[in-house]
């Protein structure tokens, strides 16, 4: 079974570069061997531009805590998201649409209303438009910028969410700014939104989210290879469900903390925690 597993996840890279890589890739980093070199072999059959591009990440350290992609996650799970100058966007969405309400918080700029508004609708499109595309947004998106009284400030928006989404995949509309503020986007379904891929809904009839088995026992993994650095054997403690989701399909991953790092790890459930939390302790 941890064989059948590992042969899935390098077969992965291949798909991931077919899907995701192009001219305008700077660069692929990856950091298991055996995938590295599936997805060599794929460049060079298909897409040779981009050999040279691909590295193989084998230094210290997990991968995803170097660029804090856990982190990005987070955010992309979130309904608010903060702006550099203090203001916030939330971003909601319903079976019809995305709703997205910019709001400038405490924030005001030294030359007035007007320009605060500008300010902060700039950083919200800007967020946007990275936002939206990591949570693989599609469909019907309406924005509520801050009101703006000069028409050329409702231009620099909508030129800002232009530009954003310019070198995009994903064919995307913008409307122009009405009066009161709105803005209409739309973007082809090309994918399963973030949120349904790592959550699920907690109870039936509820909107509330948790985290899937998968998305945890994922965290877990780099949580696992990042205490493991330190070389001491470590006892790790999930929720039941968690645990044997793990064992069954998420095994060859700790084989692979295993061969990179001699540390013995034990995985234990633990009833008293709930899904999405887990303990790393080190063995006595």
């Amino acid at each position: 079974r941890v064989r059948r597993q590992r042969q899935m996840c390098i077969r992965d890279s291949a798909k991931t570069m077919r899907d995701y890589a192009g001219l305008d890739t700077k660069r692929v980093i990856i950091d298991d061997l055996d995938a590295y070199n599936e997805a060599k072999a794929y460049c060079a059959a298909t897409m040779p531009a981009m050999l040279e591009r691909i590295h193989l990440h084998n230094g210290p350290g997990a991968l995803f805590d170097m660029y804090d992609i856990d982190g990005e996650i987070e955010s992309a799970l979130e309904t608010r998201v903060e702006l550099p100058s203090g203001g916030w966007i939330i971003i909601e969405n319903t079976e019809a649409l995305t709703a997205v309400d910019v709001n400038s918080g405490r924030f005001t700029a030294s030359t007035g209303l007007e320009e605060t508004s500008v300010k902060t609708n700039l950083e919200a499109a800007h967020m946007l438009v990275k936002q939206l595309r990591l949570r693989g947004t599609g469909g019907l998106i309406v924005i509520d910028f801050i009101h703006m009284n000069e028409p050329e400030n409702n231009q620099k928006i909508v030129n800002a969410l232009n530009e954003g989404f310019e070198s995009d995949r994903v064919p995307t509309q913008i409307s122009g700014m009405s009066e009161f503020g709105l803005i209409e986007m739309t973007r082809k379904r090309v994918r399963e939104p973030l949120d349904k891929l790592l959550t699920e809904v907690a109870n039936p009839g509820t909107p509330v989210r948790i985290k899937t088995r998968g998305t945890v026992a994922n965290e877990l993994m780099r949580a696992v290879e990042k205490e493991a650095c330190a070389g001491r054997p470590l006892v790790v403690r999930a929720s039941p469900d968690v645990e044997h989701w793990f064992r069954a399909r998420n095994a060859f991953l700790l084989e692979r903390i295993r061969e990179r790092l001699p540390v013995r790890v034990v995985l234990e459930a633990d009833p008293s925690l709930t899904r999405e939390r887990f303990t790393i302790g080190y063995l006595k």
